[in-house]
């Protein structure tokens, strides 16, 4: 039974999260939250979303909500039941300045997917909460409101009424066995023969391999310093598919090594390293976190470019995540081939938009469009 909107403002109190201090302030309540929400992933958590802020935040303003009961006595918070991490930026200039509201690291590739965190149970209630207080600050707050993750038909009547497109972004993601050898038999007879194949082939030619898994902090700084650059190395790399390089600024390689490091602590950063002839062919990020493992970004040496170094990472990511538990690989934005022969499946997740009736805004919803088309173009 949907809940009324004049029952679910009487119900909650919405508080507004404006300063970096008072973003990390959050720390411990946030990690409460996200323990009992309902899709936590990495990129949700207090560290990932703290740390992008802290980098690029550059002259966007923040605008986080907080969701919470309402307590009896008002002056008093009440528990905390989603969190929605929104902030602004700013386009065009004079005597145009648009104010485009969306979830925190939507402008850049290193988010993968971005969501408001809600209590299980709870994403109604918040979804509809924070729509109809966003919704009343149009002009006042934003010119175009971005909204990942959620759809038309998460949003009550009247405010669904007022989305001015709904679009649909593909993600991929498979079923793992609860062994290696199981998940290994169901993959398709090419990707099998592949996986044998070219470890064979590396000694084949006389050449000493090794693989291993990297989870611990000490060696966080010599994982990121080895992928980023081996990462810079494949995109530099005459032939083949094209590539980006997604961590070229300090900002992005600042982001990853806190990421990585605090990634470590918590026991989700999952690295797989492969050397030939003790050398660093390939580094594959991985999080596991739940019973997911996410794919993330990869790197690799174009020397060793015939022995397929970022497949035999990722299938060591791959077995260990199975190993511990993960039931899940979750290959994350886009839907490319070799994400299919993994199992991957594609599925949708929508992204709503709300805006103003201005022709700037129109346009800037253009020129943000064309972008996103640029950097899917460029697959990991």
């Amino acid at each position: 039974m949907e809940i009324s909107n004049e029952l679910i403002s009487e119900k909650i109190t919405i508080e507004e999260i404006k300063r970096t201090e008072q973003l990390v302030s959050l720390q411990e309540e946030w990690g409460e939250l996200l323990s009992r929400s309902d899709a936590p992933t990495p990129f949700c958590t207090w560290i990932w979303v703290n740390s992008w802020w802290k980098n690029f935040q550059h002259d966007r303003e923040l605008h986080t909500l907080l969701i919470r009961e309402r307590h009896p006595s008002d002056a008093t918070p009440g528990r905390l039941l989603g969190i929605a991490p929104f902030y602004i930026r700013f386009s065009g200039g004079v005597p145009i300045r648009i104010r485009t509201l969306t979830l925190l690291g939507a402008e850049s590739a290193f988010t993968e997917r971005h969501d408001i965190i809600a209590a299980k149970d709870k994403r109604h209630v918040v979804t509809t909460a924070v729509a109809e207080y966003l919704i009343k600050r149009e002009g006042e707050l934003w010119d175009i409101m971005e909204w990942e993750g959620v759809g038309r038909d998460d949003l009550p009547t009247e405010i669904a009424d007022k989305v001015e497109s709904e679009t649909k972004q593909v993600y991929s993601i498979g079923e793992l066995a609860t062994s290696w050898e199981t998940f290994f038999k169901s993959l398709n007879p090419s990707m099998r023969r592949n996986l044998r194949y070219y470890p064979r082939l590396i000694h084949r030619h006389g050449h000493q391999s090794d693989a291993r898994i990297v989870s611990d902090a000490s060696e966080v700084e010599f994982v990121v310093r080895e992928f980023l650059r081996l990462h810079q190395a494949r995109a530099e790399m005459a032939g083949g598919e094209q590539h980006m390089n997604r961590f070229d600024s300090v900002e992005s390689q600042l982001f990853l090594r806190e990421t990585m490091l605090e990634f470590a602590k918590m026991r989700i950063l999952r690295a797989a390293v492969l050397t030939i002839d003790g050398q660093t062919a390939s580094v594959q990020l991985t999080f596991l976190h739940n019973d997911t493992l996410y794919v993330y970004y990869s790197g690799f040496d174009p020397r060793w470019r015939k022995y397929a170094p970022s497949a035999h990472a990722l299938s060591i990511c791959v077995r260990h995540g199975i190993e511990s538990g993960a039931r899940k690989i979750d290959f994350l934005s886009f839907m490319a081939p070799y994400k299919r022969s993994w199992g991957a499946k594609p599925y949708l997740r929508s992204e709503t938009v709300f805006s103003r009736s201005s022709v700037f805004v129109e346009l800037a919803r253009g020129v943000r469009h064309l972008k996103r088309q640029f950097h899917l173009f460029f697959d990991r």
